[in-house]
């Protein structure tokens, strides 16, 4: 019986390789990426201790959607429009 000395990665170094193609490591997309989710922190913490469930969702998307967002300005901007929407939901009555 023959024993493999070394494990087989070769499909999950060929998943690892296409993922890291597409993602942006820069500094400035990973300040973005902590900027906006300490937002989505903040208004996550403020719907949990205020029970408003849409600070809450909000807060969610805000700290998920950064990563799987590649562009800093893309990012923002998605950002921006989330915070809108939350805006025009509370004036609403939400």
């Amino acid at each position: 019986m023959a024993w493999q000395t070394e494990p087989n990665f070769g499909a999950a170094r060929g998943r690892a390789t296409r993922y890291a193609g597409r993602v942006n490591f820069d500094a400035g997309t990973l300040v973005a990426g902590f900027l906006v989710s300490g937002v989505g922190f903040v208004l996550f913490s403020y719907g949990r201790k205020m029970g408003r469930p849409p600070h809450v969702i909000t807060g969610l998307v805000l700290m998920i959607f950064p990563y799987f967002v590649p562009g800093l300005l893309l990012m923002f901007g998605i950002g921006a429009l989330i915070c809108a929407l939350l805006y025009l939901a509370t004036r609403a009555g939400y």
